[in-house]
């Protein structure tokens, strides 16, 4: 609920400092140091107000670090819950072990994932699925009393927490808990080269029920009548529509539920084509595009 660390977050045998640059360019990233033995490994976790899971739901964990002295590091933990301090919703933890290229690497728990975003930093997260309903505590901490020594240090920023088995893009937080529209890109056409003749599309999505209409990616001129989109569902992979009349329809192979897919679309005059997964392409010789 904090996830810029100002309350709710709790050290053992460590000190965190606002003192380094952030991902997105700011200085509000902490550098978290070892600093005493009292408790026989460092500790850095949500302490403060316990997170609500519920049996058999999933959840994500993100955090962003940044190697700091880290040269007698062997490895520590991210932990969905810290059964030693706070309760016990699921067992088990990623390891991280640094490398000497700055990067982390991860053990296969909990899908792990690591992802560069730029000048050191490093996007950590995990999934889980809940065995038991009740609060968690997660954080970092040590994986054992001498594999992060004194005055070793990690620099972290951006901590959050989210129903759902992936990750979302960051969203910070202060207390509430935090309420998102989807994420949405959008580039000019002129800053791509954009061509109204041709064109072609390689998008890799996830769909959650293929008997809904999920759509990956829609070209139009702002309306329904002039588009060409893509929908990952069970059929209908890719759609023509010209001037309010349907031009092409092409079931381009399959998709499953909750497993990514790639699918590639290229248009022309009389000339559609698509394929998912590097599978047979279905083309269409005699439609029309928009």
């Amino acid at each position: 609920r904090y996830s810029d660390f100002s309350s709710d977050w709790a050290s053992l045998d460590s000190t965190e400092v606002q003192n380094a640059i952030a991902p997105d360019g700011t200085e509000t990233a902490f550098t978290v140091t070892r600093d005493s033995t009292s408790y026989g490994g460092f500790f850095f976790y949500n302490a403060g107000t316990n997170i609500s899971v519920t049996s058999g739901s999933t959840y994500s964990i993100s955090i962003y670090l940044k190697q700091g002295e880290m040269g007698n590091v062997t490895s520590f933990l991210l932990k969905p819950d810290n059964s030693g301090v706070g309760g016990s919703v699921v067992s088990g933890a990623v390891t991280i072990t640094p490398q000497t290229d700055g990067s982390f690497s991860l053990s296969d728990d909990f899908d792990a994932s690591s992802e560069s975003v730029g000048n050191g930093w490093y996007r950590v997260s995990l999934s889980f699925t809940a065995t038991t309903t009740g609060t968690a505590q997660y954080g970092l901490v040590s994986s054992g009393s001498s594999n992060f020594p004194l005055n070793s240090s990690i620099l972290v920023w951006g901590a959050q927490f989210e129903a759902g088995s992936f990750p979302t893009s960051y969203m910070k937080t202060t207390g509430d808990v935090g309420d998102r529209s989807a994420d949405v890109a959008s580039i000019p056409v002129a800053d791509f080269g954009y061509n109204q003749s041709a064109g072609s599309v390689v998008i890799e999505s996830q769909t959650f029920d293929i008997t809904d209409v999920g759509r990956n990616f829609s070209l139009s001129d702002g309306t329904s009548s002039n588009v060409i989109r893509s929908q990952s569902q069970a059929s209908n992979h890719l759609i023509v529509f010209k001037s309010g009349t349907l031009t092409a329809n092409l079931d381009a192979g399959s998709y499953s539920n909750n497993v990514f897919s790639k699918l590639g679309g290229a248009f022309a005059e009389n000339d559609i084509a698509a394929c998912i997964d590097g599978g047979t392409v279905t083309t269409d010789t005699s439609s029309s595009i928009p």
